[in-house]
């Protein structure tokens, strides 16, 4: 009853089905397998000799557990994401970037979450690498400076990015040709 209600039952034909859908799940063509995967496809359990009827129960309760809790988490994903283009939709990349990375250290998580995540966390580092580009190209000191500093704050969850970025500020502010009106400016900045 368990299989017929929570899980979809396929029996390949290990003579006529192509390898690589043999590969996949790791079946060989004259050795029965069972194998059981979970929500996403991925092989939760595998039987690939005989075996008594307890241990595939087991292995089938367990993937169900397993399959509830990611899907609870899969909503709470869900949540961040639209929380996540928000604050893209504003272009807050800090706040964006909080989020993504609790998004990435969630370990019950579906795979495809974790793999959106990335994918997003990999365009606004792009969007922050293109900004870094043309920081680096502004021509007054000054103005370089204030947008290094505005970058070091938006970016500071993209660690390479911010890395380069701290490092950018700290040759200007230590540079010998660059010191003295860097801290010149910083100076009017506080008493504006």
């Amino acid at each position: 009853k368990l299989s017929a209600a929570e899980f979809v039952t396929v029996r390949l034909n290990r003579a006529s089905v192509g390898a690589k859908l043999l590969g996949r799940f790791d079946v060989k063509r004259k050795k029965p397998a069972l194998i059981i995967t979970d929500g996403e496809g991925l092989i939760a359990a595998r039987f690939d000799l005989c075996t008594s009827s307890n241990d595939v129960l087991k292995a089938m309760l367990g993937c169900l557990k397993t399959s509830r809790k990611k899907a609870k988490v899969a909503l709470q994903m869900q949540e961040r994401f639209e929380d996540v283009e928000t604050f893209l939709k504003q272009r807050s990349f800090r706040a964006a970037g909080s989020l993504l990375k609790k998004i990435l250290r969630t370990k019950a998580g579906p795979k495809a979450g974790v793999r959106r995540a990335t994918r997003i966390w990999n365009e606004i580092d792009e969007i922050g690498r293109r900004a870094y580009a043309e920081a680096t190209e502004t021509p007054v000191l000054t103005a370089r400076y204030d947008l290094l500093l505005g970058l070091r704050h938006e970016f500071w969850f993209f660690t390479t990015l911010a890395k380069d970025v701290r490092a950018q500020i700290t040759t200007l502010e230590q540079g010998e040709e660059t010191r003295d009106t860097i801290h010149a400016h910083n100076g009017l900045k506080l008493v504006a």
